[in-house]
């Protein structure tokens, strides 16, 4: 019953999100401001570092895009990978962007941007400065909400392929959420296999848990 309860909780939440942020538009302020705060990020790890190796998303319809903060990146000297959805079920692949993120056709069952997959988990894991994760909400303990399907579960999840847990004594998150400020610090049932993130990134700064 409570499984049944649970399932019903996240249903209503992702569809009362989903349908919030189908009524900003593509010019809303909060979106140039998010992508902002993500290339504030990304410019403040790679300053401990020459080289740095980011685990990103190809935004869908409904979720945050961060294309101008991943090509900018890329423009500084960042390598940007993406995932990439092998099968339902499965742990996660990824690929290195190598063209602006306009230029990624949309693919696979999901119309999901994917770049040809040569990267598993935790080879990436094993080399990664920042990982920036979407989600539907994340609460203030970095809980997360995602779609539904469990891919980043089964790939980053304590449970998952490639944990990805932050080394001593490294100040910056190693995995942040992406979502709007609106949706940080939500209350929302959480499994043991969920994935958890370091920090979360909205239009207005950087939260770390």
């Amino acid at each position: 019953m409570e499984g049944t309860v649970a399932h019903a909780r996240k249903k209503e939440l992702r569809q009362r999100i989903r349908s919030r942020r189908s009524t900003l538009s593509a010019d809303h302020p909060a979106r140039s401001e998010l992508n902002a705060q993500v290339s504030a990020l990304i410019e403040s790890v790679m300053r401990e570092g020459a080289h740095l190796n980011i685990l990103a998303y190809a935004s869908i319809a409904h979720e945050p895009s961060i294309d101008d903060a991943l090509d900018q990146a890329r423009t500084n000297g960042a390598r940007v990978y993406l995932p990439v959805v092998t099968g339902a079920g499965e742990p996660l692949m990824f690929g290195e962007a190598t063209v602006p993120m306009k230029e990624l056709t949309p693919a696979g069952t999901w119309g999901i941007r994917e770049p040809r997959p040569t990267v598993g988990a935790e080879q990436l894991v094993s080399d990664l400065g920042l990982a920036l994760i979407p989600g539907l909400s994340f609460s203030a303990e970095g809980d997360r909400l995602g779609n539904g399907g469990g891919f980043y579960d089964r790939t980053f999840g304590p449970q998952g392929v490639a944990p990805l847990l932050r080394e001593p004594g490294r100040h910056l998150p190693l995995s942040a959420g992406v979502c709007f400020e609106a949706e940080y610090g939500g209350k929302f049932p959480v499994a043991a296999w969920d994935l958890r993130v370091d920090a979360v990134v909205t239009e207005e700064g950087l939260r770390t848990v």
